[in-house]
């Protein structure tokens, strides 16, 4: 069976390069990854456009990204679930929907499970979380680089907001491990969240 594997947490934890560690080193032993994208499909400018406006819903947000997973699951996901050697790796989807739509945004948790009473559960999830001044830091040197700015999500006070409500999503969702990515090198933190995954890898002799 193929195995659905998801790394989320927030901005400055170093999920997106820890997913990118992890993605790299299990093609390097010969597993099918397929990288998933949330939103993604028709829909996907649709909601990244609609997140931009001022009177946006937490509730519409969570209905649009909802239908965008199920037509992904529907389409891509479950009609490969019995390849022995995919691997379905992401660093969004529905653990994000709980966090940023339930606990920020105030949809009720029992909605978004209803919502989405299609989507199987993942195998793992894996929730990095952080010390929000260490992953602002780190931020900031980012946009340093970038010459991005920072977004409302990405303050002391919000990420260590959304570090307490990711290490929550133990109580919705089975098979959560949550990693603090606080004081570890990006190296260790890629080695850490292997060592997590690597129980549940399908053999691919």
């Amino acid at each position: 069976m193929a195995k659905l594997i998801h790394i989320v947490g927030p901005s400055g934890t170093g999920k997106s390069t820890v997913h990118t560690a992890i993605h790299g080193r299990l093609v390097n032993e010969r597993y099918n990854v397929d990288a998933l994208v949330e939103p993604g499909g028709v829909l996907r400018d649709f909601i990244l456009n609609y997140r931009r406006r001022k009177d946006k819903s937490a509730l519409v947000e969570t209905a649009l990204f909802s239908t965008a997973r199920l037509k992904m699951y529907e389409d891509l996901i479950l009609p490969r679930m019995n390849q022995k050697d995919l691997i379905f790796l992401s660093d969004r989807g529905l653990p994000e929907t709980y966090v940023y739509q339930g606990f920020l945004g105030g949809v009720p948790l029992e909605t978004i499970k209803e919502m989405n009473k299609h989507i199987p559960n993942s195998d793992l999830y894996i929730a990095c979380i952080a010390d929000g001044e260490k992953a602002y830091a780190r931020l900031k040197a980012r946009a340093e680089r970038t010459q991005e700015e920072l977004s409302s999500n990405e303050t002391p006070e919000k990420i260590n907001r959304l570090s307490r409500y990711f290490s929550q999503l133990g109580d919705i969702l089975p098979n959560v491990h949550i990693l603090d990515m606080s004081d570890v090198s990006e190296e260790e933190a890629a080695h850490r969240c292997y060592n997590i995954i690597k129980p549940i890898l399908p053999s691919n002799e």
